[in-house]
């Protein structure tokens, strides 16, 4: 809980924190906004994705194969970078 506070605390100052919800936990793609100061919004002009939808992805729903790409492609980095955390290491066997 803490981390998320002043994760919080911290981003008050960019122009955008709807989406930093004290309950909602810290996901690699907020992460990596908050890392880029980039907002919901930013990343709505490059992506295309609904706004509402990538709202709800950046507070944790895992996004379908489309926006996923979509997502990473716009962030210059993997599907793998941003969801890779939620596959079993044990399943990949």
């Amino acid at each position: 809980m803490f981390e998320v506070v002043l994760f919080c605390r911290s981003f008050k100052s960019h122009a955008e924190t709807i989406f930093m919800e004290t309950r909602s936990e810290i996901t690699p793609l907020k992460r990596l906004l908050f890392e880029r100061q980039m907002s919901v919004r930013q990343l709505h002009e490059k992506t295309a994705i609904v706004y509402g939808t990538l709202r709800e992805i950046v507070n944790g729903r895992v996004p379908g194969m489309e926006n996923g790409i979509r997502i990473a492609r716009a962030l210059k980095v993997t599907v793998e970078d941003l969801w890779g955390h939620l596959v079993d290491e044990d399943e990949s066997s």
